[in-house]
């Protein structure tokens, strides 16, 4: 939900996008799992600072994917829609979100990949269980058959993502990408 205001009201105003685009930059280019030891430093062990590196690694990437949709919208269609009388909610609702649904899904395909990543990722720095534990742990004492495991596991649950979700996702407005 941050990343969608984040990138709608960038995509919207001006200004404030010019004070968000470095910020956006700046967490896009620092390795999600380099944030880790000092989430855990504030956070301690456990679902919080995972969730903290999970929230840094898919918000940003995702806030700009959305800010790319709403400016990619034409001109043109705002100021028909504006001709015929539609007030700020009603372009939101009835130009910009069909029009930047693409995007929306792309940024829901980015986020996840990111997240995941980073779930797994700090998994295997600060938790006692998960998939990315059970590789790290696996790699520590040498058991070949658990790391490679939990590197199936992994891309499974990435290839069933976008199997199941994402590519069902954008069959629903299939008809839309070519307007």
């Amino acid at each position: 939900m941050a990343a969608v205001l984040i990138g709608v009201s960038a995509g919207l105003w001006r200004p404030f996008r010019e004070f968000v685009q470095p910020l956006l930059g700046l967490f896009m280019a620092i390795p999600p799992i380099a944030w880790a030891p000092l989430s855990l430093i504030f956070f301690g062990l456990g679902y919080l600072s995972i969730a903290v590196v999970i929230f840094i690694a898919s918000a940003f990437p995702m806030a700009q994917t959305i800010q790319e949709g709403v400016l990619s919208i034409s001109s043109g269609e705002v100021r028909a829609a504006r001709m015929l009388g539609a007030k700020r909610l009603q372009l939101l609702a009835h130009v910009y979100l069909p029009a930047s649904l693409p995007f929306l899904t792309a940024a829901l395909r980015i986020g996840f990949a990111q997240a995941w990543r980073a779930l797994v990722a700090a998994e295997m720095i600060g938790a006692s269980q998960g998939i990315g534990w059970m590789v790290a742990m696996g790699g520590q004492v040498g058991n070949s058959a658990q790391v490679l495991l939990g590197i199936a596991l992994i891309g499974l649950t990435a290839w069933l993502m976008e199997s199941l979700v994402f590519r069902r996702i954008e069959r629903r407005y299939e008809g839309w990408r070519g307007q």
